[in-house]
């Protein structure tokens, strides 16, 4: 099973429960860089909410999907029908979809769907809700790498991040494997499961089952560059062999687009040099979308 990290120990006082946050969040980091995240302060009822909302979304006719269909690259705000490339490594029919949302007010409006009552607040909520958890894991990070605690606080002030809702049919076969862009990951995901990540160490494919009332943190690959290596960014993949509907809501972090990303202090012995040159957030991004071919 995955470590699994209280980040309410963030807003004590005691030094050795903040202590024992950073050691956690550092042994998590170091090694698969998968934790699940605990007292983060949303409860069952909350994110079930948000689960429920997906559905809703999904069973909208086909018509309706189209209205809000995302105009831009991938994590463009609205609907998207997805195929890619199964656990296999072949392609599939487009049996996922996709729906990503960002804090409002930003260059790309959200596209809303009609006549679903409730959803943007909810969804609204939840973004608002899963920078807030963000932003405190990365000041639990900072702990972790014996910086100071508002260390990443830049990082996080209006970031590039995004909400994803993704709906994958039965006979979808999941999603192939892949390592995230960005810093963070935090992912809600139902009870179906179908989570998995590679265990370098023991080289085969491990399960990531759900955990109620918890979400699932693992490490992005700018965070990786950022430490240098010393915090990992794991392939993951879903497969989905349940037979029925799957759904999720990843939350992903990328930072603040001028955001410089050189290496971290401590993360370089005396007399190396870091593997990688300075990028920003943004630059980050586009390579590696460029690297994809978008």
């Amino acid at each position: 099973m995955l470590p699994i990290v209280d980040i309410s120990a963030l807003a004590e006082t005691d030094r050795e429960a903040r202590r024992s946050l950073a050691e956690a969040l550092r042994a998590a980091g170091t090694g698969s860089g998968f934790f699940y995240l605990t007292g983060h302060g949303l409860d069952e009822a909350a994110l079930g909410a948000v689960l429920d909302a997906a559905r809703s979304l999904f069973s909208l006719d086909e018509a309706a999907k189209r209205r809000i269909a995302n105009r831009g690259r991938p994590g463009a705000p609205g609907y998207a029908r997805m195929g890619g490339r199964t656990t296999a490594g072949d392609l599939q029919a487009p049996l996922k979809e996709e729906y990503f949302l960002r804090r409002e007010g930003g260059a790309e409006p959200n596209l809303w769907p009609d006549k679903l009552a409730g959803f943007r607040a909810v969804m609204l909520a939840h973004v608002e809700a899963m920078h807030d958890i963000a932003a405190r894991v990365m000041r639990g990070m900072a702990l972790s790498l014996n910086l100071p605690e508002d260390h990443f606080d830049a990082f996080c002030t209006d970031p590039i991040a995004a909400l994803r809702l993704v709906r994958y049919a039965p006979e979808a076969e999941g999603a192939g494997p892949h390592n995230d862009f960005g810093a963070l990951t935090l992912l809600l995901q139902d009870d179906v499961g179908g989570l998995q990540l590679f265990d370098r160490g023991r080289d085969r494919w491990i399960d990531v089952p759900p955990f109620r009332g918890a979400l699932v943190v693992n490490v992005g690959d700018l965070f990786e560059r950022w430490t240098n290596g010393l915090y990992h960014s794991s392939l993951h993949r879903v497969a989905n062999l349940a037979g029925v509907e799957r759904f999720s809501a990843p939350f992903f972090l990328t930072g603040a687009a001028s955001q410089l990303i050189e290496c971290l202090p401590g993360c370089v012995a005396p007399g190396e040099a870091p593997r990688h040159p300075p990028v920003t957030v943004a630059d980050h991004l586009n390579a590696r979308f460029a690297a994809q071919g978008f």
